[in-house]
């Protein structure tokens, strides 16, 4: 099991990603920086790499990895490296989402531990994270690892949740 980000020679591993979310009737995938729109595989990874330093418009500085388990993707998470005012409201430091066949096997859990190590190495204390209030899984993920109810609000119809997650301080290794 390893997190990590796609290379040129993951075309068909990613297209069968996204395949599996649309079969199954996705209305979404999560997060939605896994989307082509419009570019070629190569193109999106070449923009995946500019999103590192983003930031034009409402885009932040954004890394988007991937955790593959025996050959296969199961699951995406964006980390979000600064925050907009739409981002408090909506999507957070982290989105993650895992495929509809692999769900209830724990990945979630270990993007979103894994997600929380890479902001503590950056040297972030918080993060924040929402989902909504709909979303079981992902409260329960979020929960897990250490996440607290900060917020509840409506959002176009829909009860938002915002959660903050503290990061224990980085030790020192001697």
């Amino acid at each position: 099991m390893i997190l990590r980000e796609l290379t040129s020679t993951d075309e068909q591993k990613y297209l069968a990603f996204v395949k599996e979310w649309t079969e199954a009737g996705a209305s979404k995938i999560t997060p939605s920086s896994v989307y082509l729109n419009g570019l070629t595989f190569q193109e999106w990874l070449v923009k995946l790499e500019q999103d590192k330093h983003s930031e034009q418009n409402d885009f932040v500085p954004a890394e988007t990895l991937f955790l593959e388990v025996e050959n296969k993707l199961v699951g995406a998470v964006q980390l979000r490296y600064k925050l907009t005012e739409g981002l408090v409201q909506i999507g957070g430091n982290i989105g993650f989402g895992v495929v509809p066949s692999e769900r209830g096997k724990g990945y979630a859990n270990v993007l979103l531990a894994q997600s929380l190590e890479i902001f503590q190495k950056r040297g972030f204390s918080k993060v924040m994270l929402t989902c909504d209030k709909i979303n079981k899984g992902s409260k329960k993920t979020i929960q897990k690892n250490g996440g607290i109810l900060s917020a509840e609000y409506l959002v176009e119809g829909t009860i938002v949740q915002r959660f903050s997650i503290e990061l224990a301080a980085t030790k020192n290794s001697e």
